[in-house]
């Protein structure tokens, strides 16, 4: 016998309510399109954390955060730190509060594979004992992919593609790509904004 039609229906992402779909709210996908993207996609509804009453919103990449005290948007990714604030985006690094679940091999895209798979030929490991950290889509302002190398000619066109960080026999590791699957392993992590003003 046939399932009824009501079967088929998919249920809700977590946190959200029938027919909700997650998305970032406004000052999030503000932040989101500050740091490059780096936020990755939602994968549950804003939602109320019931120790620190933030509002939190897990994502491909890391934590969503929309701090109740200041009302600022932030994201949390390992020891990574962005918030928008009305001076600009700041960046910190320190052991997260709130550790980020590691991001689900669920709708990742098959470049991690390539990444896992150069990660371990580079560290001479076997590719189970490469950990992804994280992942996310992201716009590169030129062929270099983020990894310009010295007396490179790189196209000046906007270049889509990911960043993959990985880690593994104590070292980590930072991949940029094309969406060709072209890799550039950057061992040295570059800033992503401004550094922060202690003043």
């Amino acid at each position: 016998m046939a399932a009824g039609a009501g079967d088929a229906h998919a249920q809700p992402a977590p946190y959200c309510l029938p027919g909700q779909v997650p998305a970032f709210e406004p000052g999030l996908s503000e932040l989101n399109d500050q740091i490059g993207g780096l936020l990755g996609e939602p994968l549950e509804c804003l939602h109320p954390d019931q120790d620190s009453g933030d509002s939190i919103q897990v994502t491909s990449t890391g934590l969503a955060v929309i701090q109740a005290r200041t009302n600022l948007p932030g994201f949390v990714s390992g020891e990574e730190h962005w918030q928008l604030t009305p001076q600009g985006v700041v960046y910190w690094t320190e052991p997260a509060a709130v550790p980020a679940p590691p991001p689900s091999s669920i709708g990742r895209p098959a470049i991690v594979d390539e990444v896992i798979a150069d990660a371990a030929a580079r560290l001479q490991v076997d590719p189970s004992e490469v950990q992804i950290q994280r992942w996310g889509h992201i716009q590169w302002p030129d062929s270099s992919l983020g990894c310009p190398q010295p007396g490179g000619v790189y196209l000046q066109v906007i270049t889509p593609g990911w960043v993959v960080g990985v880690e593994a026999a104590g070292q980590t590791l930072e991949y940029h790509t094309d969406e060709a699957g072209h890799l550039a392993a950057c061992n040295t992590l570059h800033p992503r904004v401004p550094p922060i003003d202690g003043t």
